[in-house]
C-alpha cells in the first residue's frame, strides 16, 4: 500500500475534525480522531479489503502520535484542515510511515 495514500486517508480524517481548543486532547477528542480516520481509512479503495481491519491499529498510531506532537486539539484540526505547512504539520506527517508499518507491515 503506498504511504502516500495512508498519508491523504489521515490527511482527509483529520480535516474533517473540528473540536474547541483544548491544552491536552480529551478522551471524546481522541476516540473522534481515530474513528474518522478509521472511517476515511475503511472507504479507501486504495487499502484492499482484507487489511481494512487494520484500519484501527495505523489509526491509534497516527493520532496518538499527532497528540504528542500537538496537544491542542483545534490547532491541530486547524493546521490540517487548511493544509498549513509547518514544523508541526511536517512532524506529524513524519509519524505516518512508522504507523503504516506498524498496522500494515508494509
Amino acid at each position: 500500500m503506498s504511504r502516500k495514500i495512508i498519508l491523504a486517508v489521515f490527511i482527509a480524517a483529520l480535516a474533517t475534525l473540528a473540536q474547541p481548543t483544548q491544552a491536552q486532547w480529551t478522551e471524546a477528542e481522541r476516540s473522534s480522531c481515530v474513528r474518522d480516520c478509521v472511517g476515511t481509512c475503511e472507504k479507501n479503495p486504495n487499502v484492499v479489503e482484507s487489511q481494512r481491519g487494520l484500519c484501527g491499529n495505523y489509526c491509534s498510531c497516527a493520532c496518538s502520535g499527532a497528540e504528542k506532537v500537538e496537544p491542542s486539539f483545534s490547532q491541530f484540526n486547524e493546521n490540517f484542515a487548511n493544509n498549513k505547512d509547518n514544523e508541526t504539520t511536517r512532524a506529524i506527517r513524519a509519524l505516518i510511515p512508522a504507523c503504516n508499518t506498524r498496522a500494515f507491515g508494509n
